[in-house]
Formats: C-alpha cells, structure tokens, sequence
C-alpha cells in the first residue's frame, strides 16, 4: 500500500510539473568559444512564424562568465520582418544589481541570464524574422561572453 501511494505521488508531482514547464516555440544561442565578443561580429538569428493569433513572451539569453568587465551589455538590435521591414534599436540588457552582485543563475564559472524583453507579442505576418544583434560596448573585443541567444514562449 505504501509504495502504491509513492507511485502515486511521484506521478502527481511530475504531472504537476510538466503542466508547469512552458512550451518553447523557438530557442537558439550562438557561442563565442573564446569567451570574446568582437564588435563586428554579427549575432543573427532567422525565427519561422507561422501563427500569427498566438501571443508570446520574447526573452534574449546572455551567459557570461565571473570577470565579465561591465554590469550591464548594450546592443544594436536589428529585426528584419516579412516584407523587408526593418527596425533598430539599442538595448540596455542590465546583469548585475546596483552593487555589483550577478542577476543571473550560476551554473559552474558562467552566469546565465533570460531578459524578458518583450511580453505579450503578436507577430503580424507569417515568415521569416531575423533579429540581428551587435554588442555595443565600446570594446572592440567585450571579454567575459559566453553565449548569446533568443527565446521566444507562447504566452499563457
């Protein structure tokens, strides 16, 4: 009886979890294996949409490691929508609180961070959608950066 009720309650909680883990509708990192983003180097990311009723949440992955030399990473984002629509912008992507502690999750010598950027988006057309990102630190080569990366959640 009691390892019935074990089996029972194993099967409750990973029922429970599985309802809780968000589907990912898209989800890519580029890494830069020396940990040294050069300010030419272009992160592109080409994101198929088909469903344009489905709302998401769009967050921007950032791993970095410890020696990291900034609190925060500014980039030059481009989206490029179906059509050839374009858009710019520059973005704060803030990494450490005001004194200095790392936001992010420490997972052995690097820190990963998921920015929500955009909550409730609602693509117009279907297509291709390119976000373009550069590092706009003012480093030619911004040290410390392990990966970089989109995701992109239905929204519930």
């Amino acid at each position: 009886m009691k390892k019935k009720l074990f089996y029972v309650f194993i099967l409750i909680w990973v029922l429970l979890f599985v309802v809780q883990c968000k589907k990912i509708a898209y989800q890519e990192m580029k890494s830069f294996p020396d940990l040294t983003w050069h300010m030419n180097n272009i992160v592109k990311f080409n994101m198929p949409i088909e469903d344009t009723l489905q709302l998401y949440d769009f967050y921007v992955l950032i791993s970095h490691t410890n020696n990291y030399p900034y609190m925060n990473l500014y980039c030059f984002v481009t989206s490029i929508y179906p059509g050839d629509s374009i858009r710019c912008d520059t973005v704060n992507f803030i990494l450490a609180n005001e004194q200095g502690s790392w936001l992010g999750k420490k997972h052995g010598k690097f820190y990963d961070n998921e920015i929500l950027v955009a909550r409730k988006v609602r693509f117009e057309k279907p297509g291709m959608y390119s976000f373009e990102f550069v590092q706009a630190m003012r480093d030619t080569l911004l040290k410390g950066i392990h990966s970089f990366g989109i995701k992109l959640v239905p929204y519930k």
